[in-house]
């Protein structure tokens, strides 16, 4: 879709840079939104953006560099500060959204620029993001569903130079041309212009081989140099450990030397003796080491012994003196073991003397206890307690029957209550039977209804399977209607598109005759351009060509011609397709006219519709007689259940009616009997709780009784066991009992120190039996502080000895690894001096160094024939347009004190007609506003022209120019727009800003920005 939608005008190639879609809001003097469909207006190659001064048409451009490069594109007024519109809403949010096309794919950027919303102190930072389209999302303007590249502003701008080529002032100089900046190409000096042309023509792979060639050169130097340097400062650092005087002469020798030759022979040999004399006094210091080290092994064994000394005496003076102590405490030990004695032997009487102590508290109890019931404790006998247990018995004997009574009283109560409800249902009862016999009438009545509504019924479902055969035909018709219907809407499409394919085969074979005759006149043409110098001619067989023709008048060629004939043969087979669908469809629509009789589609309709409904109501009158069947038999069987649930009823009344009178007679003979027995109480219950209270009374009465014989005797009983026990001990009486008796903390207490003095006089007579201090006699002598004196002296030796080792050994060692180092360094300095070939000079030539002939650099000799190149393309559009008065030629531009040519890439004019005289020289400078316009032109199309004939180069196919119309006289304007529509022919687009009206006229695709009384402007397209 894309090759055929923007390779229309020039089969041959793809356009490499276009644009597409522009969509903005809030931007420049546009509030509102507005949208620019490129495809659209590209189609012919060129078209105008008009409009008055001021109103916006320069905005547009602006639009498209800062959607591209988030910069504008810096015309005459034009600023980064003014892409926010002032014509919109502060809530509002502006943005530009731009779709093109390149080589590598569609793309789309939208970005936002930076804005204050309302209630916010701080600006909204500015947003950008860049999709992926595919032509398929393009198409429907599903723009969202592209893949997304990038997200930040950042990092779209640098994807989008990628993309295109060209950074934004690159942009500006070559494709959109803004106000003021149209003839910046051609006032560019040399310098500058090299930077564009080197990014245009892709030529920075020759500036690398150079710089590359340069710098391998200027390595190789710092190679040599830095392995001499390397080399020196290993000398040096070897030479830091020799004697001074031949330090300072043998390093006067390395630093002198400028090749590598210059320090063989007698300096290396000298170099070597240094490492021999340090390897002599390793081995000096080792021996010494060794002897210090036997002396220092014989001191420390001497200071372990008699620190060892030392210990064993302070231990058994230590074990001495706790034995003394020991012994000290030992009268104070045996009180404690006393007391813990007489504490065993109270403890064996305490418990008699805590049970006499009980059964006298329980024995006051029982005395509290009688009291309370007002008996004399002393009056107390064996015969009072019996006469007591008498009275006990009858009581609990009358219990028993009072609690006979109590439950034929409940039992009283509970019939009453039945007695009183079932009254209630026989009442019930009597109401329900007479309720059903009245609804039994009803539903008899209600049967009779519905046996004539089911025969009515019936009668009218009987007709249901006429009414299904008439629908039936009825749709078939409706059926047969609609396809008709159908095929009348498909015949007027198959004609339409016979007579449009019909134009298309006309206009195809038309294109087909039309190159067949240019194909013919460009044989001359097409056959110069396979002749050769000294080959003969295939027509005229001349070896000699003096005036061939030009490559340019080829106007077709024999692929164009065949090409041009499989589309008209496709156009051809496409129309006959048509016509066999035509055909086809007539003749449907011939068979099915007759068998409609001449019915319309609504008579038809109609016919349908009342079919329905007569299959509809006989459907539901089938319904409705099923229906009817049911409810009838429903009916018949709940008047049957009706009859039985009356004779149930009645039934149940007779038997409640009888129960009723029997539990009435036995009711009152109860209510009599528990009358008699009630004794003054309301109620045999009442009487039972006053008789429970005085038989718990009396039981209590008993037991108290009981207990205070039992607790005398227990009480008398303990008194004489204790006086006893006390008698055979050595106790006065009970109280000194209890005083001899320990807490049972303070017990655990004494036998823990009685233990705690027991074993330590057991581990202190332990220790002093051990040999290593048994053996001592108390008066040796450990002086420990003269043998660590010995130890450190000697240790000190050692330690000397290890470092002078030591040093002696990491100087060998340093001095070894210096050597080695110096020798690796010289032959690195030997290689590398070697190494060093062709480099240099092939640098000089690339760089124009004193070597070169030319003094011209590689990369600015490539430019300048491309430069040539664009000159000679631009001096065939200068001609037509100036009318043969002005050539373009190039200059070489010397950099003042330097002997290169450094650019060579200058400009200047030859008037052919300015002076009477002959051709002069003038500076593009000195061109009018007119002359600047039109040879600016020329050469920024000469440049995109010679860029697409390069191969590598970057394809500029779109053009914007905003300047210069208005300057330009009728017949200037004219050959200008000769040149334009020429270019647009040939397959580029072209888009001219301006509101000359003349220009109108001329270009039919216009973009018309229209001011609005506010201010503000709005846009119409004209495609």
């Amino acid at each position: 879709m894309y090759g055929r939608k923007f390779c229309a005008r020039n089969p041959g190639r793809c356009l490499l840079m276009q644009l597409r879609r522009l969509s903005l809001r809030g931007i420049g003097p546009f509030g509102g939104s507005v949208s620019i469909d490129f495809d659209r207006l590209s189609v012919g190659g060129l078209y105008l953006l008009d409009g008055p001064t001021g109103s916006g048409k320069s905005t547009i451009i602006d639009a498209i560099t800062w959607a591209l490069y988030g910069g504008v594109a810096g015309g005459e007024d034009s600023t980064d500060e003014r892409v926010r519109s002032t014509h919109v809403s502060a809530e509002v949010e502006s943005f530009v959204d731009l779709v093109f096309s390149v080589e590598a794919g569609t793309f789309r950027i939208r970005r936002t620029p930076a804005w204050t919303k309302p209630g916010n102190k701080n600006p909204t930072a500015p947003t950008a993001t860049l999709w992926r389209l595919a032509e398929a999302s393009l198409e429907s303007g599903d723009l969202d569903a592209g893949e997304v590249l990038e997200t930040k502003p950042s990092g779209v701008t640098p994807a989008v130079t990628a993309l295109l080529g060209l950074n934004r002032q690159q942009f500006v100089q070559t494709i959109v041309l803004p106000q003021g900046k149209f003839a910046d190409f051609l006032r560019l000096n040399s310098k500058d212009r090299t930077r564009l042309l080197e990014q245009i023509f892709a030529t920075a792979t020759y500036r690398r081989v150079s710089d590359a060639l340069q710098e391998r050169a200027r390595a190789a130097e710092r190679t040599i140099a830095d392995t001499r340097e390397r080399f020196i400062s290993a000398s040096d650092d070897l030479l830091s450990t020799a004697a001074p005087e031949d330090a300072a002469t043998l390093g006067d020798t390395v630093r002198g030397a400028v090749l590598p030759r210059e320090v063989e022979g007698q300096l290396r040999a000298r170099f070597s003796e240094l490492v021999t004399n340090a390897e002599h006094d390793v081995s000096t210091a080792l021996r010494h080491k060794e002897a210090s080290d036997r002396a220092e092994q014989l001191a420390a064994d001497s200071l372990r012994e008699t620190e060892e000394l030392a210990k064993r005496l302070a231990r058994r003076s230590s074990a001495l003196e706790r034995r003394r102590i020991l012994l000290e405490r030992t009268p104070e030990i045996a009180t404690v073991r006393d007391a813990l004695d007489m504490d065993a032997k109270a403890g064996r009487l305490l418990p008699l003397v805590q049970a006499h102590a009980a059964a006298e508290t329980r024995l006051a109890d029982t005395h509290r206890r009688l009291n309370v019931l007002k008996i004399d404790p002393h009056s107390v006998s064996e015969g009072t307690l019996a006469d007591a247990r008498r009275e006990l018995v009858r009581l609990n004997e009358l219990s028993g029957m009072l609690a006979e009574l109590t439950q034929l009283e409940e039992q009283v109560a509970v019939t009453t209550t039945q007695q009183d409800a079932d009254r209630k249902a026989l009442r019930t009862l009597v109401q329900e039977h007479a309720q059903k016999e009245e609804e039994a009438a009803a539903a008899e009545r209600r049967r009779q209804v519905l046996l004539q509504e089911q025969e009515a019924a019936t009668s009218r479902a009987a007709h249901l399977a006429g009414a299904q055969r008439d629908l039936e035909a009825a749709q078939q018709l409706g059926e047969q209607a609609r396809k008709l219907r159908g095929l009348h809407s498909e015949l007027e499409e198959c004609e339409a598109h016979v007579v449009q394919l019909t134009q298309a085969f006309q206009d195809a074979r038309s294109h087909e005759e039309t190159l067949t005759d240019a194909w013919i006149a460009s044989t001359a043409p097409q056959l110069a351009v396979t002749l050769k110098d000294g080959v003969p001619c295939p027509v005229c067989g001349s070896c000699e060509h003096p005036a061939p023709a030009p490559a340019s008048a080829v106007l077709a060629s024999r692929e164009d011609v065949d090409r041009a004939a499989r589309l008209r043969e496709a156009a051809r087979h496409d129309l006959s397709d048509a016509r066999e669908r035509l055909a086809g469809v007539r003749t449907q629509v011939d068979e099915l006219t007759p068998v409609l009789s001449g019915l319309s589609t609504d008579q038809v309709e109609e016919g349908i519709a009342r079919a329905e409904a007569e299959v509809a109501a006989a459907t539901r009158a089938v319904s409705k007689a099923q229906a009817l069947r049911i409810e009838i038999a429903e009916l018949s069987t709940t008047a049957q259940r009706r009859t039985e649930e009356l004779q149930a009823l009645a039934s149940q009344t007779a038997a409640l009616d009888s129960a009723i009178r029997e539990r009435g007679e036995r009711l009152a003979a109860d209510q009599e009997r528990l009358s008699a027995q009630r004794e003054g109480y309301s109620s045999i219950t009442e009487r039972r709780a006053a008789h429970a209270e005085q038989l718990c009374r009396q039981q209590e009465t008993v037991e108290a009784l009981a207990d205070l014989l039992h607790q005398g005797a227990q009480a008398a009983e303990s008194k004489q066991e204790l006086a006893a026990a006390i008698d055979e001990s050595e106790f006065a009486d009970a109280s000194a009992v209890r005083a001899a008796v320990l807490p049972a903390q303070d017990a655990e207490a004494a036998r823990v120190q009685v233990q705690e003095h027991r074993d330590a006089l057991r581990d202190v007579e332990r220790d002093l039996a051990q040999p290593e201090l048994a053996t001592l006699r108390g008066d040796e002598q450990a002086n420990v502080s003269e043998a660590q004196a010995a130890y450190e002296a000697a240790h000190a030796d050692a330690n000397e000895a290890r470092d002078r080792a030591a040093e002696a050994t990491s100087h060998h060692k340093q001095i070894a690894a210096q050597f080695s180092r110096v020798e690796t360094r010289y032959r690195a300095w030997q290689e590398a001096y070697h190494a060093a070939g062709a480099s240099v000079r092939l640098a000089e030539l690339a760089k124009a160094g004193p070597a070169s002939v030319t003094h011209v650099p590689l990369p600015t000799y490539v430019l300048q024939r491309r430069f040539e190149h664009v000159v000679e393309r631009a001096n065939e559009h200068l001609t037509g347009i100036s009318q043969g008065r002005y050539e373009l030629v190039r200059t070489d531009e010397k950099e003042k004190g330097s002997r290169q040519i450094q650019m060579g890439l200058g400009l200047l004019v030859i008037d052919h007609l300015g002076d009477p005289a002959g051709d002069t020289l003038r500076s593009t400078r000195s061109l009018s506003g007119g002359e600047t316009f039109y040879v600016s032109l020329a050469l920024a199309l000469a440049l995109a022209g010679v860029v697409q004939e390069e191969n590598g180069g970057i394809q500029l196919d779109t053009l914007m120019i905003d300047e210069g119309f208005g300057s330009l006289d009728a017949d200037v304007l004219d050959q200008v727009m000769q040149c334009l529509t020429s270019l647009a022919n040939g397959g580029r687009t072209v888009a001219v800003v301006s509101h000359v009206e003349e220009l109108r006229k001329i270009i039919a695709e216009q973009i018309i920005v229209i001011p609005q009384p506010d201010g503000s402007s709005t846009l119409e397209v004209q495609a």
